[in-house]
């Protein structure tokens, strides 16, 4: 909730509907001078900022997961058999 005097706002549609609709960001008062361009592209490049750091880690997909699994598993139930 915004009290007290007035606030800008800055609203960027997400182009990707998925994560999130819109971006608002309050601005605040030490702008002035500031474009309304500059606002928006600062605004556009933090939630671009925000949704890259989202992204998964790189990691194995599931089968290879499942294939190391049962070659560890097998070459100890081999190793308990020949010990």
């Amino acid at each position: 909730m915004v009290k007290g005097r007035a606030k800008r706002v800055v609203v960027v549609d997400a182009p990707d509907k998925r994560l999130f609709e819109q971006a608002i960001f309050i601005v605040g008062e030490e702008t002035r001078g500031v474009t309304q361009r500059e606002l928006v592209e600062e605004a556009r490049r933090i939630a671009r900022e925000y949704t890259g750091a989202v992204q998964r880690k790189k990691t194995l997909p599931a089968p290879a997961w499942a294939a190391l699994g049962s070659f560890g598993t097998a070459l100890i139930w081999l190793m308990s058999l020949y010990w």
